[in-house]
């Protein structure tokens, strides 16, 4: 499962959010928004941003919830 995490360079709660999946233990990717005109149309408002697949999930998110959102993208 390929983890994605949304964000920009200077968002405060993107690094509490890479800290939070680094904590997990959770291998992820991190892209910046800045760098897509789609993806900061779609996301602007709302990052940090998951994403797995087709599904997202925005901030806020703690480990509960992160975990929660894992298993309904595994029951699928």
């Amino acid at each position: 499962m390929q983890v994605i995490l949304l964000g920009t360079s200077d968002c405060h709660l993107c690094e509490d959010a890479i800290a939070l999946l680094i904590e997990m233990g959770i291998m992820h990717q991190f892209v910046d928004i800045m760098d897509n005109s789609d993806d900061f149309s779609q996301y602007q408002y709302i990052i940090p941003v998951l994403k797995v697949s087709d599904k997202t999930m925005s901030w806020p998110f703690n480990r509960e919830s992160i975990q929660h959102f894992f298993k309904e993208i595994e029951k699928n």
